[in-house]
């Protein structure tokens, strides 16, 4: 029993059970979920896609239809921003999850809250020819949105509950 005291080093740090699937905890401590690593993809699709998209029709001058056109003179300069505001908005939350940082449970909270603003304002308070005759299609888009947003941010705070973040 004497030898085994002198074995033990005072100065070892000591033995941690996360990750331990002997004792039934399961952590992310070495690597990154695979659904962290899609949304971080999806997020940086996202954003080269809106920034591809204003470049094709603002500099490249792509021919659009005469409905695009209406369209896009439809748009306000508030609603430009609040679009790149929430690209960027989902990109730097994909970051933080990305690099584990707690803060993406507040920034994709703060996503979902922004989605469904502008969900309900699109949908229901815009006037323009499309709102004003409302179908069942024309809330399908809304709906997957704020619903992927909704998981998004529940998967968020699902792997807090597995100490994920740092």
């Amino acid at each position: 029993m004497e030898n085994q005291q002198h074995d033990i080093n005072p100065y070892q740090p000591p033995k941690s059970r996360i990750g331990d699937k002997e004792a039934g905890v399961t952590t992310y401590a070495n690597k990154r979920p695979v659904l962290v690593w899609i949304i971080f993809i999806w997020s940086i699709l996202a954003i080269f896609g809106v920034i591809l998209s204003y470049a094709l029709i603002y500099v490249f001058k792509i021919p659009l239809s005469e409905a695009q056109i209406t369209s896009m003179k439809n748009v306000s300069s508030i609603e430009h921003v609040l679009t790149f505001v929430g690209i960027t908005l989902f990109f730097a939350a994909a970051l933080m999850l990305f690099i584990r940082k707690r803060i993406a449970i507040t920034l994709f909270g703060i996503r979902l809250a922004m989605i469904t603003g502008a969900s309900i304002y699109f949908s229901f308070f815009r006037a323009t020819a499309e709102a004003a005759s409302l179908t069942g299609m024309s809330l399908v888009k809304p709906a997957v949105t704020i619903l992927l947003a909704a998981l998004f941010l529940y998967y968020v705070i699902y792997l807090k509950k597995k100490f994920y973040y740092k």
